[in-house]
This record gives structure tokens, C-alpha cells and sequence, in this order.
């Protein structure tokens, strides 16, 4: 007597239901929480941008109350990165993306990564040209 297989099904006595259906549901959660992120990003780029320009203004001006924004900015850049580090370590937890899609996640980390550091720059640079002199005294060049 010959074998014959029956149709496979997800649900044992439920013909009509297809495994992709929640994988569907899943795949736009994850390219909701991408959006997310790359709204984030975008957010996080244009005050670094900011932030570098101001820095290059401030210094070519001597300009100390840009000089001062540009300092206390770097908080809400540092908080950006830290709110993007933490969305994409829950999203590589929750989704497990794998392939092109990790790719993805592990850019935005890396990339936010090198935006914050920019930031910690610019205003590294200000705060060491408004500290200290030749001879470790205090100096301020604008007033």
C-alpha cells in the first residue's frame, strides 16, 4: 500500500491558516520600531549638525553665549544616543532580526555611535578653548 501524505496544516484541523500570517504582523511591528529609530536619527543628526556649526561659529565669533548653548546641547545629544542604544538592544532582543535586517539595526547603533562622539567633539573643543591658558590658568577668550 502506497503512502500518501496528508496536506500540512499550522493548526491541526484548520486547513485554511497559513504560518506567514502572524510572521506579517511581526515584520510590521519591526518596520514600525525601524521607523522609529530613523526618525530618531534624523532628529539626533540635525542637532549634531547644529552643534558642530555652532561650535565653529562660536570660535570664529567669539561668541560665548553659543559658545555655552553649544556646551549645554550636548546633553540632549548624549540622551538621543543613549534612547537609540536602548531602542535597537530591545528591538535585536524582541524581533531577532537576522540577514539584512540586523544589518540595518547594527548600522543605526554604529551610526549613532559616531554622531554622538561628533557632539562630545564639538563641545570638547569649545570647553578646551574657553578653560585653561599656556600655563594652566583659566582664560576666557570672549566675554
Amino acid at each position: 500500500r502506497p503512502h500518501t501524505r496528508r496536506p500540512r496544516t499550522v493548526h491541526p484541523g484548520v486547513k485554511h491558516c497559513t504560518p506567514y500570517r502572524g510572521g506579517q504582523r511581526m515584520r510590521t511591528n519591526f518596520t514600525r520600531a525601524l521607523e522609529a529609530m530613523s526618525a530618531q536619527m534624523v532628529e539626533m543628526n540635525r542637532l549634531v549638525a547644529g552643534a558642530v556649526d555652532g561650535a565653529n561659529r562660536a570660535l570664529g565669533t567669539a561668541d560665548g553665549s553659543l559658545a555655552e548653548r553649544v556646551i549645554s546641547g550636548d546633553d540632549r545629544i548624549d540622551a538621543f544616543y543613549a534612547e537609540i542604544e536602548e531602542n535597537a538592544i530591545e528591538l535585536l532582543a524582541r524581533e531577532s532580526p537576522v540577514a539584512r535586517d540586523l544589518r540595518i539595526v547594527v548600522a543605526a547603533l554604529r551610526v549613532s555611535a559616531s554622531l554622538e562622539r561628533m557632539g562630545d567633539i564639538a563641545e570638547q573643543t569649545i570647553a578646551g578653548a574657553t578653560s585653561t591658558g599656556t600655563h594652566g590658568t583659566p582664560v576666557k577668550y570672549w566675554t
